[in-house]
C-alpha cells in the first residue's frame, strides 16, 4: 500500500535563509536602498509623466550623476568617485592606464556612464505615487531638462509647476538592444497635480546617492572584495592588471587584430555598453532573445580577459 503523503516537506526557515542568501550576494549599487520609493521603468510606446518639482529652493528638478556599471563578477555599480567629488577612482585610474596602452576599447568599457535623476509621477499609474527615474542622460535627460525653454519666446518656463505644469511624453520605440527613443515632448495643455501632498515624498537628491570607497571598489573590480565590508585592505597598485605599454610583437598584433574583428557594436540605443552593462539595467529584461544572448557571451567574455590578466 502506498503511504499518502499529505505534507509538501516545505521549510520556510530553509526558504527564508536562502532569500536572506541571495540578498547578500547582491553587488554594489549606487543608489541607498529605499522601500518607499519605486524605480520608473518606461515601456514599450507612450510613456506619460510628470516631472515633479525640486525638493527645495537649493536643489534642481534634476541631477546629473556618473556611474561605473558592471563591475567586477557581481555587475556592481559604483558612483564615479573623480566625476562625482574629485577623488580618486580606482575604476578611472585603471581605463587611463588602457588609453595610456592603446587599448581605447578596455578603456572605453571602464568609463562611466551618464545618467540623470528626476522625481516623476507616472500618469499611468499614479497611485504607485513618487518614482525615481534614473534616465539616460543623452537620450533622455538633456532632451527633458530642454523642454523648459520656450523655443519661440527663448522663455524659460516651470514644466513642474504643480497647477500649470506639463506632462512629459517619451516615445519608446522597440526593446533591448534595438530600443530608440523616438520623442521627448511636453503634452499640448498644461495640467494640475491633483495630489500636492505627494511632494512630500520627494528627497533632497544627494540622499540617495550612495558612495563606497576607493578601497572598496577597487577590490570589487579585483574580485577580492567581502560584500559589505567596509575594512580597508593594504594592496597596492600592483594588484591591478599589469598592461603593457610596450611594443607589441608579431604574434600578439595578429591577436589584437582577431580581437577588433569581434567586437561587438557598442552604441545602445539605451546608452549602456553592449555586454559591459549586461543585465544591469532593468530595460534589459525586455532585450530580445538573440540580443541578450550575444550581450552575455560578450559580459562573460569581457570577465573572463580581465580575469586573465590578474
Amino acid at each position: 500500500m502506498v503511504k499518502n503523503k499529505a505534507k509538501t516537506n516545505f521549510n520556510p526557515d530553509r526558504i527564508k535563509d536562502r532569500i536572506e542568501s541571495v540578498d547578500r550576494a547582491t553587488g554594489y549599487y549606487h543608489i541607498e536602498k529605499n522601500d518607499d520609493l519605486k524605480s520608473y521603468r518606461m515601456i514599450e510606446g507612450d510613456n506619460f509623466i510628470r516631472v515633479l518639482p525640486a525638493y527645495d529652493a537649493e536643489h534642481d528638478m534634476a541631477l546629473d550623476i556618473h556611474v561605473h556599471y558592471g563591475v567586477g563578477g557581481d555587475k556592481s555599480s559604483f558612483l564615479c568617485l573623480k566625476k562625482m567629488k574629485d577623488e580618486d577612482c580606482p575604476i578611472c585610474e585603471q581605463a587611463l592606464k588602457y588609453q595610456q596602452a592603446g587599448k581605447e576599447e578596455e578603456a572605453k568599457r571602464l568609463r562611466p556612464a551618464r545618467r540623470t535623476l528626476f522625481f516623476i509621477l507616472d500618469r499611468e499609474k499614479e497611485d504607485e505615487g513618487v518614482k525615481l527615474f534614473e534616465a539616460p542622460t543623452a537620450s533622455v535627460g538633456d532632451p527633458l531638462i530642454s523642454l523648459c525653454l520656450n523655443r519661440r519666446t527663448r522663455k524659460i518656463i516651470d514644466i513642474t509647476d504643480i497647477n500649470v505644469g506639463y506632462d512629459v511624453i517619451i516615445v519608446r520605440k522597440g526593446t533591448g538592444m534595438t530600443t530608440k527613443y523616438k520623442s521627448v515632448t511636453l503634452d499640448q495643455t498644461p495640467s494640475k497635480l491633483d495630489d500636492e501632498s505627494l511632494l512630500d515624498d520627494i528627497l533632497p537628491f544627494e540622499n540617495l546617492l550612495h558612495y563606497e570607497s576607493y578601497e572598496t571598489m577597487k577590490a570589487e573590480f579585483l574580485g577580492k572584495a567581502t560584500r559589505k565590508d567596509e575594512e580597508k585592505t593594504n594592496e597596492s597598485e600592483d594588484d591591478f592588471p599589469e598592461i603593457d605599454t610596450g611594443e607589441t610583437n608579431d604574434e600578439n598584433k595578429e591577436d589584437l587584430s582577431d580581437q577588433d574583428d569581434k567586437e561587438n557594436n557598442d552604441s545602445c540605443p539605451e546608452g549602456f555598453a553592449f555586454g559591459e552593462d549586461y543585465d544591469d539595467e532593468e530595460e534589459c529584461a525586455d532585450c530580445e532573445k538573440e540580443t541578450r544572448k550575444l550581450c552575455r557571451k560578450e559580459h562573460r567574455a569581457i570577465n573572463k580577459k580581465f580575469a586573465d590578466k590578474l
